[in-house]
């Protein structure tokens, strides 16, 4: 338990002295370099897709949330008072779109695909891979769960969804800076050569006119801004969809934490409640 919070304590350490970084750390990658599995790298690349596959019987399905267990995730975690640190979007037929984790367990996945930007030395480093690709890349993850999208008018089409062609290939979030500022909604311009998951899957959103691209609207956010917790349940005000919303949070497989991660995420929800009452802080909102 001691080794527990003790890393706890470095974490925020860490988590709160990134936000000093200066501009001039731009390569996240050599920082999180130790984080790349070169097995699982190889089977990105041998499964990515190198464009929108023709299909039109797909559509947006459902966002993915992910706990990793890595350092990186838990520094994410702990920088973004959640207990979330990936997001990725899938793409499905709509029959296939469940809301009860009964109908989700029966449901058939193979022909699923998922986008999403992670690290990855294979350089498409916004790829979109099958399903069962995604599953093996999480493994280790301590939960993955799935929220799926209720439309309140049509729904994407596939000409609609070519749209994430342009971003395929783009390499992950370069500037440590901006990752920072998304943890305190600090940006005040897009960057749009290197994306983090959040944001692209904000763009996306945006793409699909599921997000405004109003500037003068309140509901506005800069794409960078966003974080994984903003598309949970722990932020129901964080998000603000046009024509649509999110059902519940339901398990996309059973959930491995153990007793250290189980006092991990007790850790950060606590830290949350203290900041939502204490400073009604917008970043946890």
């Amino acid at each position: 338990m001691f080794k527990l919070y003790s890393k706890i304590l470095t974490l925020t350490i860490l988590s709160f002295f990134t936000a000093e970084l200066t501009a001039s750390t731009t390569i996240l990658e050599d920082i999180l370099g130790g984080t790349k599995d070169s097995k699982i790298n190889a089977t990105i690349k041998a499964a990515s897709f190198k464009e929108f596959p023709n299909n039109p019987s797909l559509t947006l399905g459902y966002l993915v949330l992910c706990e990793g267990t890595a350092t990186v995730s838990d520094i994410i975690e702990l920088g973004t008072v959640s207990k979330w640190s990936h997001i990725a979007m899938i793409f499905c037929e709509p029959n296939d779109i469940k809301f009860t984790a009964e109908e989700l367990n029966k449901t058939d996945k193979s022909k699923w695909l998922c986008l999403e930007a992670n690290l990855d030395q294979a350089g498409n480093d916004v790829h979109l891979i099958p399903w069962n690709t995604f599953e093996e890349i999480e493994k280790e993850a301590a939960a993955v769960v799935l929220r799926p999208f209720a439309y309140l008018s049509d729904l994407p089409t596939y000409e609609q969804l070519k749209v994430i062609n342009q971003y395929l290939g783009v390499p992950y979030e370069k500037f440590i800076t901006e990752l920072v500022g998304a943890a305190f909604r600090a940006n005040t311009e897009e960057n749009r050569q290197s994306l983090f998951c959040s944001e692209l899957t904000a763009l996306t959103l945006q793409d699909l006119g599921l997000l405004t691209i109003d500037a003068s609207s309140p509901d506005f956010r800069f794409t960078n801004n966003f974080v994984p917790a903003d598309f949970s349940k722990e932020r129901p005000n964080a998000l603000h969809l046009i024509s649509a919303r999110l059902g519940c949070e339901m398990p996309a497989r059973p959930g491995t934490a153990g007793e250290n991660r189980k006092a991990f995420e007790s850790f950060t929800k606590a830290l949350r409640c203290v900041l939502q009452k204490v400073c009604c802080c917008s970043c946890v909102q």
